[in-house]
């Protein structure tokens, strides 16, 4: 019986020491201190990762390691941080906005809507697309933030208000 529970002490505690994960967080924004809400955060090579929130802040959790994180967000170059964790970590991250050169635009007046050409392309290769692939399949979890802004006093004879309260 002694050894029994000598052994799963023994595990329990390899299994803290071991198997400790700690927390990398922080806030993204731009060079103007703007936050950026729902930047993607991700570990390079791998499914991990999270979002940032509405306020521009993000944690995950990892254990002990060398990671290369990636950093994306709409209209803001990609950003690649290498990081060593040994202990929680807060890391502050700022972004580059992406500059975009748009070609000149010519408008005449009797001329057709580039838009059809490209619809007729798509058309005339359509059994190709069909065929391209077999089967897709993906793995996805996908957090999101939602308010409620308004509700009704009672709904079906249920006072909603006291229930928001509780």
């Amino acid at each position: 019986m002694k050894k029994l529970l000598f052994s799963l002490v023994f595990l329990l505690g390899a299994n803290l020491v071991f198997g400790q994960q700690f927390i990398l967080k922080g806030v993204t924004s731009d060079k103007q201190n703007n936050t950026l809400p729902f930047t993607s955060i991700y570990i390079q090579g791998t499914t991990k990762g999270t979002s940032a929130n509405t306020n521009g802040e993000y944690q995950l959790k990892l254990e002990k390691g060398h990671y290369t994180l990636v950093f994306k967000a709409v209209g803001y170059n990609q950003l690649i941080k290498q990081i060593d964790i040994s202990a929680d970590m807060n890391l502050q991250i700022i972004m580059d906005a992406e500059v975009y050169q748009l070609k000149d635009v010519v408008i005449k007046a009797n001329s057709e809507d580039p838009a059809y050409e490209i619809i007729r392309n798509a058309i005339k290769k359509r059994k190709q697309h069909l065929t391209e692939v077999q089967a897709f399949s993906c793995d996805t979890y996908i957090k999101g933030v939602t308010k409620l802004r308004n509700a009704p006093k009672k709904f079906m004879g249920r006072n909603v208000q006291e229930d928001l309260k509780t």
